[in-house]
């Protein structure tokens, strides 16, 4: 109690010399929201799976869960915790592929510049080299020249580079999207040493952000092992008859639920934020785009 009326009289304090010297109050900057193209039902779209089939599987999963431990361990509400966690288990799969792919395609970058340039340097023109890595080049990145070569037999060559763009959203693809737009229009000569210097520089960023991924894991995996093994554990307890099970399913034992997986919740809550790196921002927009922003 007294905690809380500390603060809150820190709070009163604060709001009342703001409005008296007219100062305004400290505000945390807001992160910038993470790119995503799409999202999850469009990237269940694009490989094929129904939305409705996706949630109905989500649900049973869910609800066969819940009717199963419900059973075991005699208590509803030590059973929703778990049945929630299986349930979103599809969703959390298919997020992990999303981004697998993603990860995938950056990591093609470098290369596929380099074919670029070799293609270049070979004598073929912009177009027939950014044609031939939808045939040759990486294969993580040959549907997104291929999309290209489709786009580009309607529209012209950069307005199928700026829609190809569009559809990724990445910042790492705006700024070679941005130089392979400037290699379409100005020719081979000028691209050559600004393909090789985008190259070089994406092979570093990625590098970069695989070292920080790798230091990130065994933090992860811990504060999802801190979330899970509670549950189990009072999974397992409650599962004999008992005095643990009888106490869980008492109305003692109610209160102690709710509140352990409340500060769960929290602590995996503020776990993920305290580890979350801020996205890069998408500063190469289109005019399109930086309409869609503003709106």
């Amino acid at each position: 109690m007294r905690l809380l009326a500390g603060v809150a009289t820190g709070v009163a304090v604060a709001l009342i010399v703001a409005q008296a010297t007219g100062a305004p109050l400290p505000v945390l900057p807001r992160r910038p929201r993470r790119p995503r193209a799409g999202g999850l039902l469009a990237f269940l779209r694009a490989q094929g799976v129904s939305p409705v089939r996706f949630w109905a599987t989500c649900a049973a999963a869910g609800i066969a869960t819940f009717a199963l431990l419900a059973a075991v361990t005699g208590s509803a509400l030590i059973a929703a915790v778990p049945a929630a966690l299986v349930g979103a288990l599809p969703a959390n799969y298919y997020r992990h592929l999303d981004r697998q792919r993603r990860k995938e395609r950056q990591q093609a970058w470098p290369d596929a510049l380099r074919f670029v340039v070799a293609s270049l340097q070979a004598g073929q023109s912009p177009h027939e080299a950014l044609v031939e890595l939808s045939r040759s080049g990486p294969t993580p990145l040959r549907p997104v020249f291929a999309r290209y070569d489709a786009l580009s037999r309607v529209v012209s060559e950069t307005d199928a580079l700026d829609a190809v763009r569009q559809e990724l959203a990445e910042p790492l693809t705006d700024r070679i999207f941005e130089v392979l737009a400037i290699c379409v229009e100005k020719g081979s000569r000028i691209a050559l040493d600004v393909l090789r210097d985008v190259a070089d520089a994406a092979t570093a960023d990625l590098q970069l952000a695989e070292k920080i991924d790798t230091a990130q894991a065994e933090q992860r995996l811990s504060a999802r092992a801190v979330f899970v093994v509670p549950f189990l554990t009072l999974v397992l307890l409650a599962a004999r008859p008992g005095d643990y099970r009888d106490f869980y399913g008492s109305a003692e034992g109610v209160p102690v639920i709710l509140i352990g997986t409340a500060m769960s919740l929290v602590g995996m809550l503020m776990v993920q934020r305290l580890g979350r790196l801020p996205p890069e921002p998408r500063v190469l927009l289109g005019a399109h785009e930086r309409e869609e922003r503003q709106t």
